[in-house]
């Protein structure tokens, strides 16, 4: 029989070592919902899952996600973005390539059109080229501190786009949720550890300038830098299951009481199936 990390080819190998950001402007203390990978510099591009920028005109997209369409997606092919009021904006992909991190994974750059404004879905990179966007099937709950925040909900009449550099595109880079389930699960386990989503409720509880490290029971590994660092969390699809340190002292999650254990993680390993991850975070 197979060892995990063997049957999970799909799996990126490599240490993961990953630093918070937070999209909230400069000066800004508020939980951040995405974070920033170090080995791959990637760069932010807003509060949401999917890395969608809620400011300005885009406040009145909202987006919950994109109508499933039959057919291949090649550069014109038009969209439906559906707002979370259920109005449709009309999209279009503007060009198909391949992410420079992962190139097995396709990416696009995609066009939104609204109050008569077509500007690209994940804004520009610092030098003014479109951030490209992956596609995911099905699409997420953005609610936050509400049962079902954050979850993955299946539907085959809708799918995700995720900005590069966010939560969700990030996690796929090192998990393939469309591999088999044990990748869906551990996808969706990393869109709640990176966003410090301890209750699994869909609330962030992470700031810009937090580092954290990441070991998984697929093989990957902390990084020895960090053998000095606090553990914090072990981590499933839905949230913490056991938390020994906050990532920031300030933000304190609903469940604390629930979940926390000072000798979580202590020692390091998996004994619970259902906990796919575990991190530690450095002192501050």
């Amino acid at each position: 029989m197979k060892s995990n990390s063997q049957r999970f080819g799909a799996f990126k190998s490599g240490m993961l070592v990953v630093s918070t950001m937070c999209a909230c402007g400069p000066g800004s203390s508020q939980p951040s919902a995405v974070n920033k990978v170090q080995q791959a510099w990637y760069e932010d591009n807003g509060p949401g899952l999917d890395g969608i920028s809620l400011d300005g005109l885009r406040k009145e997209w909202d987006l919950v996600g994109f109508k499933n369409s039959s057919g291949t997606y090649l550069p014109g092919t038009r969209l439906q973005a559906i707002t979370s009021s259920g109005s449709a904006l009309p999209a279009r992909i503007v060009s198909v390539s391949a992410l420079a991190n992962a190139p097995d994974i396709v990416a696009y750059v995609v066009t939104v059109s609204v109050a008569g404004l077509t500007e690209p879905l994940c804004g520009t990179d610092a030098g003014g080229k479109p951030v490209l966007a992956i596609r995911l099937s099905g699409i997420w709950d953005h609610r936050q501190g509400v049962p079902g925040g954050g979850d993955h909900i299946q539907d085959d009449q809708m799918f995700t786009l995720a900005c590069q550099g966010s939560t969700l595109e990030k996690c796929t880079e090192h998990y393939r949720p469309w591999t088999s389930t044990l990748a869906a699960a551990a996808h969706q386990t990393c869109s709640r550890t990176l966003r410090a989503d301890y209750c699994g409720d869909g609330t962030p509880h992470t700031i810009s300038g937090v580092t954290i490290d990441i070991q998984d029971r697929f093989g990957n590994q902390f990084d020895p830098a960090s053998a000095t660092w606090n553990n914090e969390a072990m981590w499933g699809e839905r949230g913490a299951g056991c938390l020994a340190n906050l990532r920031v002292a300030d933000l304190v999650p609903d469940c604390l009481s629930s979940i926390f254990d000072s000798s979580c993680m202590d020692p390091p390993i998996f004994s619970d199936p259902s906990m796919l991850l575990m991190t530690k975070v450095a002192p501050n």
